[in-house]
């Protein structure tokens, strides 16, 4: 009998021991998305803060294929984009997305580096700050109520 009461103290005792590991790695994740969070929302910002708005011509769009590990494919688009900034020599870049050929889209630009340009979206320039913030915001509050409900049941056992 004795044998078994220590088995089973032994096995509960590696339960508790994961069950206070379990809300730090709820906050822990939830950290690493605060801090890209905060990462993209500081080069978002910067961005727009320096850049100058002009508008652009899409004067190509390409299908992509992309591949998955398992071989399935999807069609994405490569579009480019052509403006012409304050310096006056026409600069071209690119970017995902299936655009209208020949449709005019707002861009902004490093006026400093004209080829540091991308097309001024809500989407593209906060949507994964937006996303980061709260995916760790979800894991955040997992891991804040995973930790009280161990203390509760501490409480409980003690």
């Amino acid at each position: 009998m004795a044998l078994n009461s220590t088995s089973s103290n032994k096995t509960s005792g590696r339960r508790n021991h994961f069950a206070l590991w379990r809300p730090l790695l709820y906050l822990s994740a939830a950290g690493i998305f605060f801090f890209f969070a905060a990462g993209t929302l500081y080069q978002s910002s910067a961005l727009v803060s320096r850049s100058v708005k002009t508008q652009g011509t899409v004067i190509q769009v390409e299908p992509r294929r992309e591949f998955d590990a398992k071989g399935n494919y999807r069609t994405g688009h490569v579009s480019s984009i052509r403006f012409i900034p304050a310096s006056k020599e026409a600069q071209i870049f690119q970017t995902t997305g299936k655009y209208t050929l020949g449709a005019f889209v707002p861009v902004i630009y490093n006026p400093q580096n004209p080829k540091e340009a991308q097309i001024l979206s809500l989407s593209g320039l906060w949507l994964a700050p937006l996303l980061s913030g709260l995916s760790g915001l979800c894991l955040a509050i997992a891991g804040l109520l995973s930790l009280l409900s161990r203390l509760e049941r501490r409480k409980m056992l003690d």
